[in-house]
C-alpha cells in the first residue's frame, strides 16, 4: 500500500511512532533513495528512511512535559501543521526560516523534541525547533518525535531570486538601473531576428544533466534580462552580453537549483530580454517540463574525428558518456588483441552494440582500406567499469551491430553484403548467424542456420528477451521492412519463431529497431538509407542521407512518427510544421552528390539510429539518437556562429590543413511517454546531449544499464542493484547510507524490482511494474 497523508488520521498529521513502524514494516518502504536523487516536491506522499525521521536529525532529549512519558493514546502534533517558507536572496546565498512547536494531545505546553526534515535539500532544523531553508525550493515534512510518539508537518519552499552576474554586477560596475528597468519593460526593436535557437519549446529535461547553452537568434546584444518562474521558485537575473553569438551561459548551479526545485505537474516559465543600446526586445518566451529523476546508464557512441581519440594514436573510438558527466575514451583502437596477431592499420574500432544490462560490448576491431573491420570480438564491461576482451575473432563481419540479449550471453549478428548495406560493413557478404557471446561459437538454433540464408540487418532484441526485431532485406530487398521474432533464449539451443512483419514503408529504408521498456513498442529510423549520410570517392563528393524517427506497437502494428522529437507541431490546420530554427535555410552543399531536396536544409530530416534506455525514469522512456541538425548558433553555419567555415549538415571530412569540418553529427535524447497511444505522437522535443565533445562527429548512442552491484554496494535507486532493492541502511557513525540489500518484505518503492503492478507500494496512485521494476506514471504537462 502506498504511504500517502490522507491515510493519518489526525487533522495535524499526528500518528503514534509505535503504529508507524509497523505501518512502514507491512508497506517496505525506507525511500533514502527519493531524497538522494532530487526529489524535493513529493506531493502527498511521505518518505521515511530505515530510522523513520529521514535526515538532519537533531539532538534534542525527546521528552514531553510532567514526567517524559505520554501517555497512551495521546498524540503529538506540531505547530503551524502546514506551512510555506520563503527564502530570498541570490542563488548562492538565500535564506528563509520557521519556528515550529511541538505539543502532547491538547495541552498548550511546547514540549522539547527530537527534530527533523525528510529532504536535507530543502531545509535542515535546529534542536529548539527553528527551520532553516537549505539550497531547493519544493515539499517535504518536519518530524518530531517524544518518547514513543511522532508528529509530522507539512513544509513548502518557496524561492525568490534576483541577481546581477553582469561585469561588475551588483554596483561594481554592471549595468545601470535604468537599464534594468528598460529591460524588465521590454520591447519589439529586434523582434523579427530575436527568437528561441535551443533549448526547444516544450522540451521534457529529466534531473542530472549539465546544465544546457539557452541560444538565440540575432547579434549579441549588451546584455540580457532572465526570468524564470514556476510553482515554487523566481527568478530573475541580469546577464552580460557581447562575445560573437547571443548567448547566455548559465552555471550548473543554476541549472540544478531549477531541476531539483520543480514538480513533476509545474511548467517552467522562461523569459528573455535583451537590450542592445537604448533597443530593447522581448521577452521571448518558452515552457519546459522536468523529470523527477536522473538519468540511468551509460551511452556509448562511436566518435570520428576526435581531437581527444588522435591524442591517443586512433582514428576512431568507443566513447563513453555517463549523462551529467564528461564523455571519456573507452575502448579505441591500440593495444587490442586480435586473432591473427598483426599490427593495426587504420586504429579505428567502432560499430558496437551492448547488452541492455551493460555486461557486455560487441564491436568490429581496426577498421580497414578494405571498408570493412578486420577482427570483431566481444568484451565484457566489469562493475568498476573495465573491458576485458571475451574472444576475438578474424570475421570481422559477425559482431558489429549484432542483437546482444539483454544479459549478454547470445549475439545475432548483422547481415552484411560486399556493396555495404551499412557503411563500415561492406566488402563481404554475410547471413545472419546466432552466436555464443560468451565463446564466439556459432549455435545451430534451427531459424539462422547457414542454409537458411537470413538478412537481418542490426537487430535488437527487447528488454524482456522475448522478441527479436531486425531489419529484413530478406522480406524486402530494398530494406523496406522490419520483422520481428519470438524468442525463446531458455531452450538449449534458443529458437526463434512466428516470423513475421512488423512495420513497412512504400518507398524507404526502415531499420535501427529498438524496443521500449516494457518491450510492447518498437521505435525505428524511416529514410533514404540505413545511414547517416557521408562520402564517396573522391571523399569531396558528400552524400545526403535523410531520415525521421517512428514508432509501432508490436500488438496492433500501428505506426507513428515522433514528430515532437523530429521537429514538428500541429499547424492548427490539421497538418504539421517544423519548429526547428533552421528548417527552411536551404544547405548550399557544392559538393552535394544524390540530393534529396527533403532534407537540403540545415535542420530538417536529420534523424536517425535510435536507441532506448531500457527502464524508464520519472515517468518517461528515454531514447537516444544522433542528429545532423544545428546545435542554436554553437553549431552552425549561420551568422553569429563561433564554428568554422564548412561546417556542413553531412560534412564527414577534414580539409587539407587536418582541420575538422564537420562537427554537426552529434547525440540527442527525448522523453517519451509511457502512456503514448498507438498512431499518435508520444515523444518530446529532443536536447543535446552534453557532455560529448564538442568538435568530432559523434553517432550511434548504444545506451544501457551499467553492470548491477553486489549487496552493500552504495547506489541511489534499485535499478542499479543486482537484487533490485536499494534502501536507507544504518551506519556505524549513527547516520545512514543508501546501499544496495537483499529483497526486503513489502512492496517495492519505485525504481525497484517488481513482477506485477501490486508489487508496488505506490500502485495506487499509478505506479505500474515495467521491466521488472516499479514506474511512475506520465506527468501532466503542455504539449
Amino acid at each position: 500500500m502506498a504511504l500517502r497523508k490522507n491515510r493519518f488520521l489526525a487533522p495535524a498529521f499526528v500518528v503514534s511512532a509505535l503504529g508507524l513502524s509497523a505501518w512502514m514494516a507491512a508497506c517496505g518502504s525506507s525511500e533514502g533513495s527519493r531524497f538522494d536523487d532530487g526529489s524535493g516536491n513529493q506531493d502527498d506522499d511521505a518518505s521515511f528512511g530505515t530510522s523513520g525521521f529521514g535526515s538532519t536529525t537533531s539532538s534534542g532529549n525527546g521528552s514531553s512535559s510532567g514526567d517524559g512519558s505520554p501517555n497512551d493514546g495521546e498524540q503529538l502534533r506540531i505547530e503551524p501543521a502546514t506551512i510555506t517558507v520563503k527564502a530570498k536572496g541570490s542563488l548562492t546565498s538565500h535564506s528563509g526560516q520557521q519556528q515550529f512547536t511541538a505539543y502532547i494531545g491538547a495541552s498548550t505546553t511546547p514540549v522539547a523534541a527530537i527534530w527533523s526534515v525528510d529532504d536535507a535539500g530543502i531545509g535542515s532544523i535546529e534542536k529548539e525547533g527553528l527551520f532553516h531553508t537549505a539550497t531547493f525550493a519544493g515539499k517535504t515534512k518536519v518530524r518530531a518525535q517524544v518518547g514513543n510518539l511522532v508528529g509530522l508537518a507539512d513544509v513548502t519552499v518557496s524561492l525568490e531570486i534576483e541577481e546581477d552576474l553582469t561585469a561588475g554586477g551588483g554596483g561594481g560596475g554592471g549595468i545601470s538601473e535604468a537599464t534594468k528597468t528598460a529591460l524588465k519593460a521590454g520591447g519589439n526593436a529586434d523582434a523579427s531576428n530575436f527568437k528561441w535557437l535551443y533549448p526547444y519549446d516544450k522540451t521534457v529535461f529529466p534531473r542530472g544533466l549539465l546544465a544546457p547553452k539557452l541560444m538565440f537568434g540575432g547579434a549579441a546584444p549588451t546584455a540580457y534580462w532572465v526570468r524564470l518562474s514556476a510553482k515554487n521558485i523566481d527568478y530573475s537575473g541580469f546577464y552580460s552580453g557581447g562575445g560573437d553569438a547571443a548567448r547566455v551561459v548559465v552555471s550548473e548551479e543554476w541549472w540544478r537549483t531549477i531541476t531539483r526545485s520543480v514538480g513533476a505537474n509545474d511548467p517552467v516559465t522562461i523569459n528573455v530580454t535583451k537590450i542592445e543600446g537604448a533597443d530593447v526586445t522581448g521577452p521571448i518566451t518558452e515552457t519546459w517540463s522536468i523529470a523527477q529523476g536522473s538519468l540511468k546508464g551509460t551511452v556509448f557512441y562511436n566518435t570520428y574525428n576526435s581531437r581527444i581519440v588522435r591524442e591517443n594514436g586512433a582514428e576512431g573510438a568507443i566513447m563513453r558518456l555517463k549523462p551529467g558527466t564528461k564523455v571519456e575514451v573507452f575502448i579505441g583502437s591500440t593495444n587490442l588483441p586480435n586473432e591473427t596477431g598483426t599490427a593495426r592499420d587504420s586504429k579505428c574500432t567502432v560499430c558496437h552494440s551492448v547488452s541492455a544490462n551493460g555486461t557486455a560490448l560487441a564491436a568490429a576491431l581496426d577498421w580497414g582500406d578494405n571498408g570493412a573491420p578486420h577482427d570483431s570480438a566481444v568484451f565484457t564491461i566489469s562493475t568498476e567499469g573495465a573491458a576485458t576482451a571475451r574472444f576475438v575473432t578474424s570475421n570481422g563481419h559477425a559482431m558489429p551491430f549484432g542483437a546482444l540479449s539483454p544479459d549478454g550471453n547470445w549475439l545475432v549478428g548483422s547481415a552484411s553484403r560486399s556493396g555495404a548495406w551499412i557503411r563500415g560493413l561492406g566488402g563481404l557478404d554475410q547471413n545472419s548467424r546466432l552466436y555464443d557471446a560468451k565463446t564466439g561459437a556459432i549455435v545451430e538454433d534451427g531459424f539462422f542456420t547457414a542454409a537458411a540464408g537470413r538478412k537481418a540487418v542490426a537487430p535488437s532484441f527487447s528488454p524482456d528477451a522475448k522478441l527479436l526485431a531486425f531489419g529484413d532485406r530478406e522480406r524486402n530487398a530494398s530494406g523496406r521492412a522490419i520483422s520481428i521474432l519470438d524468442a525463446n533464449l531458455t531452450s538449449s539451443p534458443p529458437s526463434f519463431t512466428n516470423n513475421r512483419e512488423l512495420v513497412a514503408s512504400n518507398n524507404r529504408v526502415v531499420g535501427w529497431p529498438s524496443f521500449l521498456p516494457d518491450s510492447k513498442a518498437v521505435l525505428y529510423q524511416e529514410g533514404t538509407a540505413y545511414d547517416t549520410g557521408g562520402h564517396r570517392d573522391p571523399p569531396t563528393q558528400l552524400v545526403h542521407y535523410c531520415a525521421d524517427l517512428h514508432w509501432v506497437d508490436v500488438a496492433t502494428k500501428i505506426p507513428s512518427p515522433l514528430d515532437a522529437l523530429n521537429g514538428y507541431r500541429p499547424n492548427g490546420a490539421g497538418g504539421k510544421e517544423c519548429y526547428l530554427p533552421f528548417c527552411d535555410v536551404p544547405d548550399p552543399d557544392p559538393n552535394l552528390a544524390d540530393p534529396d531536396t527533403a532534407c537540403n536544409t540545415e535542420d530538417a530530416h536529420m534523424n536517425y539510429e535510435p536507441t532506448v534506455l531500457p527502464v524508464a525514469v520519472g515517468g518517461y522512456y528515454w531514447v537516444v539518437f544522433t542528429s545532423r541538425r544545428a546545435y542554436g548558433n554553437f553549431l552552425s553555419r549561420q551568422t553569429s556562429s563561433v564554428t568554422p567555415e564548412g561546417d556542413l549538415p553531412f560534412d564527414n571530412t577534414r580539409d587539407t590543413s587536418n582541420a575538422i569540418k564537420g562537427w554537426r553529427k552529434k547525440l540527442w535524447v527525448a522523453a517519451i511517454d509511457i502512456n503514448g497511444q498507438p498512431g499518435r505522437d508520444p515523444s518530446h522535443p529532443a536536447f543535446l546531449l552534453e557532455g560529448q565533445e564538442t568538435e568530432a562527429g559523434n553517432m550511434r548512442g548504444f545506451w544501457a544499464l551499467d553492470p548491477c552491484k553486489a549487496n552493500g554496494a552504495g547506489c541511489e535507486a534499485g535499478d542499479e542493484c543486482c537484487n533490485g532493492f536499494c534502501r536507507a541502511v544504518s551506519q556505524p557513525d549513527g547516520g545512514t547510507a543508501n546501499m544496495c540489500v537483499p529483497p526486503p518484505t513489502g512492496c517495492a518503492n519505485d525504481s525497484e524490482r517488481c513482477s506485477v503492478n501490486a508489487d508496488c507500494c505506490n500502485a495506487p496512485a499509478g505506479t505500474t511494474c515495467i521491466n521488472g521494476f516499479c514506474t511512475e506514471p506520465t506527468p501532466s504537462h503542455p504539449r
